[in-house]
């Protein structure tokens, strides 16, 4: 039997977002995250309860893409590293190519992967990284809506 490293197993599902985010593939985006789904950048924490709330996401971050005329995202996975059988716990930083150019900063992740059933998604996320960078657009516009929507200023 031929068993990923961690390292591996973070890398392929990184490459995986990559991959449906560029080609506008909501399914394949969809099927690597678990849901509830908390992702935090320093304007606040997302709350992603529903495959609605996660295709309101994944329509921002594809329609950022398109503006920017992202052609290219390379995500790649630095440290990664089992914190039991069925958890990951890794750090990687993103960079957005345009012609061959990196356009904006890069932006950095720390991430946590479960295996349901055998299968490895995301879990969570925090992301580092200045103001514009494609997470804390994106976020912190989705942040920003859901405070509207609760009558809330502060994330809980």
């Amino acid at each position: 039997m031929v068993t990923q490293s961690a390292q591996e197993i973070f890398q392929d599902l990184l490459d995986r977002k990559s991959e449906a985010l560029l080609t506008r593939d909501l399914r394949a985006f969809s099927s690597i995250y678990l849901l509830p789904q908390r992702l935090e950048v320093f304007e606040g924490r997302a709350h992603l309860d529903t495959e609605a709330d996660l295709e309101r996401l994944y329509d921002g971050l594809c329609a950022e893409l398109e503006v920017l005329n992202i052609q290219r995202a390379e995500s790649v996975c630095s440290k990664a590293e089992f914190v039991d059988a069925e958890t990951i716990s890794g750090f990687y930083e993103t960079r957005l190519i345009v012609k061959g150019l990196q356009v904006l900063q890069s932006y950095f992740a720390l991430s946590t992967l479960k295996c349901v059933d055998g299968v490895w998604r995301f879990a969570g996320s925090q992301y580092a990284g200045p103001e514009k960078t494609l997470p804390h657009m994106v976020l912190g516009r989705y942040i920003a809506k859901q405070n509207l929507a609760s009558g809330s200023d502060s994330e809980a």
